[in-house]
């Protein structure tokens, strides 16, 4: 055997640092995950917006109220006015509300200050109008009705008060989630 030489011994060596690129096989893993979460949300968000919805039924009412101005027309007008209502803030808020507190609820929650209790009355009378009469006899009347239709276009364009906002998109993720679960099969036995 050869004697101990102490000068021929050499350091321990570490071993390499690992590179962070080419990235491993896992975090690629990661990566596309969290791309297409990231993506699925965006359309989910996308398809829970209510404005293009209700634009397009504006934009269909007035149409038709341009065309013949009739009762049938307004009370669907009216009924959107709620649906909208009730999408912004929800339905304990607005759902029970008629007649003048209905309008007196517009006018408070109106992003554009409208006066709803003044120039809204056109929404109560015309529910207990003949089923023939229509709904505007002069220019004046009809002056309303398309300031009645712009002050609607203008509540769907407004944005929402912060806590409206993340109250809507709870709400509007609960509801796809539970609509989710109603699609699945029943695996009870």
């Amino acid at each position: 055997m050869e004697p101990f030489i102490s000068g021929e011994l050499r350091d321990i060596h570490g071993l390499d640092s690992i590179p962070w690129w080419p990235l491993a096989p896992g975090w690629w893993l990661l990566l596309t995950v969290v791309v297409l979460l990231l993506l699925f949300a965006g359309k989910i968000r996308r398809r829970l917006d209510w404005r293009p919805d209700a634009r397009s039924q504006l934009n269909k009412l007035y149409r038709q109220i341009k065309r013949q101005p009739d009762k049938a027309t307004l009370a669907e007008f009216s009924e959107l006015m709620r649906r909208l209502a009730i999408a912004r803030y929800g339905r304990e808020s607005c759902a029970g509300l008629q007649g003048e507190a209905w309008l007196s609820w517009l006018q408070a929650h109106d992003p554009k200050r409208f006066r709803w209790q003044e120039r809204g009355q056109l929404l109560l009378s015309l529910p207990y109008a003949p089923p023939d009469a229509p709904i505007a006899t002069n220019r004046k009347e009809e002056k309303q009705v398309r300031t009645l239709f712009r002050a609607a276009r203008a509540w769907v364009d407004a944005e929402l008060p912060k806590r409206a906002q993340k109250k809507a998109r709870i709400r509007a993720a609960l509801k796809s989630f539970w609509q989710f679960l109603k699609q699945l099969p029943n695996r009870n036995p």
